[in-house]
């Protein structure tokens, strides 16, 4: 089935064959690689934790999320609404290094004084991060003086120079600089609204006092969540699952194939983009992190030798079972390979993803090898343009003049480039969750990569009927 056309109707149908497919396998051909028992450990051990039925996993980085992000969990809405037995996991990757993307430590906003369309805001300079080697999204603490310095100055300055317009809301003229939205958002992240008396920061916010700058943004996006009625079933993340895994199962099937798999692909000719075979790896299948950094390992055997970046000074030595037991002090994320073969043995019956990433293909290209099937893909099409439609407010023609860069901004947004916080500053919560429901409900299993959502903006104006200046 081509993977680009593909309904939500055909990949459900996938989904229900995934596992039938699996205990073929199992039967065939996991006893020959020795690798049954630790694959039966791990089913038992997902359902026993996540329940039964036909799991999917849908998820991304602790970012700002764009609308691609947000797209993923309104297709698996949609999914839920053709079948009551798909369950959806949202998984988060809380233990990823800030730097490897933009969107952990910087916001996108449309910006018609800019040629680009667009301004953006780091949260943490690109110096900054180069001075902390190894910072993961949970290390990037909120009590940072300069950290909170600049989410300050973004809620304060940035935000205001944005949607210094305004619109027409009946006879009102309304500004279009939400100060709800910017309060909440400020919230998220540990601040006080702006021209608080008080000093409790989340009244009536459901969430605790953020610690972290990954923190900050899970909670922006479970706000999001919440507004547009696409709560996942489960939110889990990779720094619980992942070790979960290797604990019960998981540990035993990577070291018997993981380095075979990689020899076997060199003898094999398999051109691999996201790894490069070596013939005696010796680094851990799984990245370890510990207080917010991520460390250095060599593995031999069961002992993994550990360094500190910030230091490389100290070696240490650990035994592979006091770095996955329960409690440990390390934080334990599988790299993106064994991850995802992993949670296609352990009985995930699918993935949706942001767009198809290239490693599914590497991961799928290495599981065949050992005669196992690999959980079936779906993802919008995100390339041409965002799976999310909406009208900017930073970009809406309601000014006294408008600006020359109106078309690079509103392209911007069209390609769903701008953080989900100038969907959210641009639309009505309540009307964007009724017309996602709307739309789910007429198209449902229809849905295909090529579909888009289209939003109606505070002003009244939906994408496809805008035209630009």
């Amino acid at each position: 089935m081509n993977e680009g056309t593909k309904s939500l109707e055909q990949y459900v149908a996938q989904v229900h064959t995934h596992s039938q497919e699996m205990e073929r396998a199992l039967d065939v051909a996991a006893d020959a690689y020795g690798i049954h028992a630790g694959i039966r450990e791990m089913q038992a051990a997902v359902r026993s934790r996540y329940g039964e039925g036909h799991l999917v996993l849908s998820g991304e980085q602790t970012i700002m999320p764009l609308p691609k992000n947000v797209a993923k969990l309104v297709a698996a809405k949609a999914l839920q609404h053709i079948s009551d037995n798909v369950r959806v996991l949202n998984l988060r990757a809380n233990l990823d290094l800030v730097g490897s993307e933009g969107d952990m430590y910087k916001v996108w906003i449309p910006s018609e004084t800019s040629q680009t369309g667009y301004v953006d805001m780091a949260f943490m300079s690109r110096a900054r991060l180069s001075k902390t080697p190894g910072l993961t999204a949970e290390g990037a603490l909120l009590n940072d003086d300069q950290l909170q310095a600049n989410v300050h100055a973004f809620t304060t300055g940035h935000l205001k120079f944005a949607y210094a317009g305004s619109h027409k809301v009946g006879e009102r003229i309304v500004p279009d600089l939400d100060a709800r939205v910017i309060d909440i958002f400020r919230q998220c992240y540990g601040l006080l609204p702006l021209g608080s008396e008080t000093t409790e920061v989340h009244s009536g916010l459901p969430f605790p006092q953020p610690i972290s700058l990954a923190q900050g943004h899970e909670n922006f996006y479970s706000v999001v969540q919440q507004r547009l009625g696409i709560v996942p079933d489960l939110t889990i993340y990779e720094s619980d699952l992942d070790p979960y895994l290797l604990r019960n199962g998981g540990y035993e099937v990577l070291a018997r194939i993981w380095t075979s798999l990689q020899n076997e692909a060199i003898r094999s000719g398999i051109n691999l983009s996201t790894i490069k075979p070596v013939q005696d790896d010796s680094r851990t299948p799984f990245n370890m992190s510990r207080e917010g950094v991520r460390l250095l390992t060599i593995q031999e055997g069961d002992i993994v030798h550990v360094l500190d970046p910030r230091t490389q000074s100290t070696q240490e030595s650990h035994h592979i079972s006091d770095i996955l037991r329960e409690g440990s002090e390390f934080g334990v994320s599988l790299r993106a390979i064994p991850r995802v073969m992993l949670y296609s043995m352990a009985g995930i019956s699918g993935h949706i993803t942001g767009g198809g990433s290239v490693y599914n293909r590497d991961a799928r290209e290495l599981i065949s090898l050992i005669h196992m099937p690999y959980f079936p893909l779906w993802n919008f099409d995100s390339l041409s343009s965002s799976p999310i439609q909406y009208v900017s407010m930073a970009s809406y023609k309601s000014r006294a003049k408008a600006r020359q860069n109106t078309q690079a901004t509103i392209d911007f947004t069209r390609a769903g480039k701008a953080s989900i916080l100038d969907c959210v500053m641009s639309m009505y919560p309540e009307q964007a969750a009724q017309e996602i429901e709307d739309w789910i409900e007429l198209n449902a299993g229809g849905i295909r990569p090529q579909s888009r959502v289209h939003i109606t903006n505070k002003a009244g104006q939906v994408a496809e009927a805008y035209a630009a200046v």
